[in-house]
């Protein structure tokens, strides 16, 4: 079942002539949209896809930040400059290191090395700030506004009062998210406009239009806009539990950022986050906030606690507190930044509810050192089998592996998402749960290998080595001291064995359970077939290495077994040591699997999410095209900005088998200039039968707080990081 639906209040639908064929989401703008219900849920549950992503090492983001410094921070000094090109100074000092004194490239990178060198120090000592302008009036605000349209986007505007989009609030503001959509600012900032001249006393429209102004570069006219707003009143809610309280509080960080006034921002954008934790924007522009008062060390931590919209539970969550001038750039990352947890439990970011269950083989331990011997064969046999059939889908995985790298690239969201549940896979180790399975299976299968090293192989005093100095080469006196010793041993070893067979098992049914899961997270092929290989593999090899232990000793054994084993081994029967191994598939992800699945349409964007894949097109207008994309210099290193929408009615969603459980969905988008980055999923969710919805539904799901009827038709534009390489 998808769920259709389309905000009928706010965005007209299209009429055929209006599309001009599909356009592949290209800005940075995350969307958020959301479906409310009648009736309030207690509890709003978001699943967002960032999240599953690992954190780079916070030495990592402080590298990027000093980075950012140069674009963000109005006064560069000698010691910024030289602290972002450290990185490129370190690669190119160790390239030539590694260079024969003679190679003729090494005189031009030593070049390039002494030019990067002195970078830092030819910049100028920083100018006095200067002096805050008295702030603009609402009226001085939009006349610079239509100005700067005027100069960049004039036949534009013209075309959109001549319109029906610029005759109608309603349509002029589906036209602004539509351009915002499109990665079209300017053009949203010409229907912002258009719609509070026709709705003057709508101030979810100046919200909006403060954050289009930030994003062109006009922060003193976004702050003038937002304190028309807050004078006539923001209505409590929002889309998606985010409030437009916090959305303003975040616009007017953005501005307050670009504009230098980086204390007031910092007190702002930390209004914002207590106000609504989930926007991370917020906590984003504050990391730069932070960032140009000196303190990087803070930075870097509310920079990485910002990576996700959802909090984690160890250190580090918390903002820093603001006293004062922070540290120097050059003081060191405290400990603290890196505490942040680097992955999220598999269990809160994916679906993994629909794992398989093995049960791995029993395999027959030899009782006896003559039965070790009498096995021999068989244990040789089912290791060279198991052997056999890990390479193969070795070299099967290497084959799909090829083919990933041959085909074209998809959208960026969806490689992040494949190489997400790739990396939860081969990091199962990771997980707590498996993590103490593991130990204990290396624990026992180390007390194995310990009892064979000590008996047969080890640097010197091994038990046969010292039978055998004792025996002096008398075959009576070797017997008589080996049979006991090695029954003594094999004792020991079969019971270290049998307790390694348990502990191993159950890491391989929990291991296989957890694989094949996050394998059912994917509907591409080649990637669930890659990690269905994985799954394979692994379980092979760890019952391949239960058996290698029973032949290895069985080995030894069988090499001494005419002056250490009492009594003969008697003939081979022919019953296998273990039935065969069964490894049964991961399910392939379908759509419509599981609470929060859906396909949207708004009439200006079709949005799809499922499984590991996630579209969004937007059908441009042919009004849409009349404006010339003004020179914001959009190949910026950081463009962002948030659409959050929030929808009332329409849609069905289908009921979790059994549990009683509904839920009102949305989702979020989140892209830059390269396309779509990130998206996620959110919804209220109540039980009809008293159940822990929580501990119920099929995807790992945060509880992000309580709704209260917070989903609603509006929208709001939420600046983001915006780093223009002009205009300082």
């Amino acid at each position: 079942m998808s769920i259709r639906f389309v905000l009928a209040s706010l965005l007209a639908p299209p009429t055929a002539s209006r599309y001009l064929g599909p356009t592949i989401l290209r800005s940075a703008v995350p969307l958020l949209l959301s479906l409310g219900s009648a009736q309030a849920a207690p509890d709003l549950y978001g699943q967002f896809w960032g999240d599953a992503l690992p954190l780079p090492p916070a030495a990592q983001q402080r590298e990027q930040l000093d980075r950012d410094r140069l674009w963000v921070c109005p006064v560069v000094t000698g010691a910024d400059v030289q602290a972002a090109l450290n990185p490129a100074v370190q690669t190119l000092q160790e390239t030539i290191a590694g260079m024969a004194k003679d190679d003729p490239a090494r005189a031009a990178l030593q070049q390039t090395l002494n030019q990067l060198k002195a970078s830092g120090q030819s910049v100028p000592s920083p100018a006095a700030p200067r002096p805050s302008a008295a702030p603009l009036t609402l009226t001085q605000a939009l006349k610079n506004t239509r100005t700067w349209l005027g100069q960049h986007e004039a036949a534009g505007v013209r075309g959109l009062a001549a319109s029906p989009e610029g005759k109608s609030a309603g349509r002029a503001s589906a036209f602004a998210l539509q351009a915002t959509l499109a990665g079209r600012p300017e053009a949203a900032l010409a229907g912002l406009l258009t719609a509070h001249t026709l709705d003057p006393k709508n101030a979810d429209t100046l919200v909006n239009l403060a954050g289009a102004l930030v994003t062109v570069n006009l922060p003193a006219e976004a702050l003038a806009v937002l304190a028309q707003a807050e004078r006539q009143g923001i209505a409590p809610g929002g889309a998606m539990g985010i409030s437009v309280q916090a959305v303003a509080l975040n616009n007017r960080g953005g501005a307050l950022v670009k504009l230098g006034r980086f204390a007031e921002a910092d007190k702002v954008l930390r209004q914002a986050l207590a106000l609504q934790p989930t926007l991370t924007e917020a906590g984003q522009l504050l990391a730069h906030a932070l960032l140009c008062q000196g303190k990087t060390a803070d930075a870097v931590q509310v920079m990485r606690r910002s990576a996700r919209r959802t909090p984690g539970t160890g250190a580090g969550q918390e903002l820093p507190t603001s006293s004062g001038p922070g540290p120097s750039a050059s003081q060191p990352t405290p400990a603290s930044a890196g505490q942040v947890e680097s992955r999220r439990p598999a269990r809160q970011v994916f679906d993994m509810t629909r794992g398989q269950s093995i049960t791995l083989p029993d395999l027959k331990i030899a009782q006896t050192p003559a039965q070790a011997v009498q096995l021999l064969d068989r244990y040789v046999a089912l290791d060279e089998e198991l052997s056999e059939r890990g390479l193969a889908l070795v070299r099967r995985q290497e084959a799909v592996e090829q083919q990933l790298r041959n085909r074209g690239e998809a959208l960026p969201a969806t490689q992040a998402r494949q190489k997400a549940i790739w990396s939860a896979l081969i990091a199962s180790r990771a997980e707590p749960e498996l993590r103490a399975l593991d130990t204990r299976q290396d624990r026992t299968g180390d007390e194995v290998a310990r009892i064979w090293g000590d008996f047969w192989h080890c640097e010197g005093g091994c038990s046969i080595a010292v039978i055998i100095d004792k025996a002096h080469g008398d075959e009576e006196v070797f017997r008589g001291l080996c049979v006991p010793q090695l029954q003594g041993a094999h004792e020991r070893w079969r019971s270290a064995m049998h307790a390694y067979a348990h502990d191993l098992a159950a890491a391989a049914k929990a291991d296989y359970l957890y694989e094949t899961a996050l394998a059912a997270n994917y509907s591409d092929p080649l990637w669930h077939q890659r990690a269905a290989l994985q799954a394979e593999i692994e379980a092979t090899g760890r019952f391949g290495a239960l058996v290698n232990a029973a032949r290895l000793w069985a080995h030894d054994v069988k090499s001494f077994e005419s002056g250490c084993v009492e009594g003969s081994s008697g003939a081979a029967d022919s019953v296998p040591v273990a039935v065969p191994l069964k490894l049964p598939p991961p399910d392939v992800c379908k759509p419509l699997v599981g609470l929060f699945t859906t396909s949207v349409s708004l009439g200006v964007v079709d949005a799809g999410f499922s499984c590991d894949k996630v579209s969004l097109k937007v059908a441009p207008s042919g009004l849409l095209t009349s404006f010339v994309k003004a020179e914001l210099d959009m190949s910026a290193e950081k463009w962002k900005t948030t659409v959050i929408i929030g929808l009332q009615g329409g849609g069905s969603l289908k009921e979790v088998a059994g549990l009683g459980v509904k839920a009102a969905v949305g989702a979020y988008v989140s892209a830059t200039r390269d396309g779509i980055k990130d998206y996620g999923m959110v919804g209220e969710v109540k039980s009809s039968i008293g159940i822990n919805v929580g501990e119920k539904l099929p995807i790992g799901q945060v509880k992000i707080g309580e709704s209260a009827k917070a989903i609603n038709a509006r929208w709001s534009f939420v600046t983001g990081e915006t780093i223009f390489d002009v205009g300082h």
